[in-house]
């Protein structure tokens, strides 16, 4: 039997068809995030993320509401600082509750002499906004263990208002339902 072009070009078809609708249902099982990591591109930040089964808050798999964020702040790096400092402030003025921990380097931003860095475009230093927040009432600790490492510092060179955390109550912070946990 013999075939011709047209038998082969059909069948070429057929399997080229198959193998599209293949790869089209296996990309559509994919979370977004996997998808993302493969193409290389930039992540949809507009769109709620699919987390793996116990990534999630436990108030939001469960549909509670956000009471409120801890925010630990480990980075030395000023722009960083700046940026949790105002997420802090943004949640703080949407009516949440926010609450602070300052660790490694990021508890230099705690000290009353630290370095103070204005950034733009708000012309602000973290430590402008990290005060504000103090003012507000939010709870602004420093890890105990930044304390007992940084040569020179005491609880008295801390910022009026920041106080050293305890770790049994930083551990009650992050485990109460409702609160989402941000480190910068």
């Amino acid at each position: 039997m013999e075939y011709q072009d047209s038998d082969v070009l059909l069948f070429y078809g057929i399997i080229i068809v198959f193998v599209i609708i293949y790869f089209v249902r296996n990309k559509r099982s994919k979370p977004e995030t996997t998808r993302k990591a493969e193409t290389g591109s930039q992540p949809d930040y507009h769109r709620t993320p699919e987390y793996p089964v116990g990534v999630r808050n436990a108030a939001n798999a469960a549909g509670g509401e956000i009471k409120g964020i801890f925010v630990v702040v480990t980075s030395s790096e000023p722009q960083t600082q700046l940026v949790a400092m105002s997420l802090s402030s943004q949640t703080l003025n949407k009516g949440k509750y926010v609450r602070v921990l300052l660790c490694g380097p990021g508890g230099d931003i705690a000290l009353k002499n630290g370095k103070e860095v204005i950034l733009k475009p708000i012309d602000k230093s973290p430590q402008m906004i990290l005060k504000g927040l103090i003012k507000s009432g939010v709870t602004v600790e420093v890890c105990p263990f930044y304390l007992a490492n940084k040569e020179g510092a005491s609880e008295s060179d801390l910022i009026e208002g920041i106080k050293k955390a305890d770790p049994p109550l930083v551990a009650d912070g992050l485990l109460e339902p409702g609160v989402k946990l941000f480190t910068f």
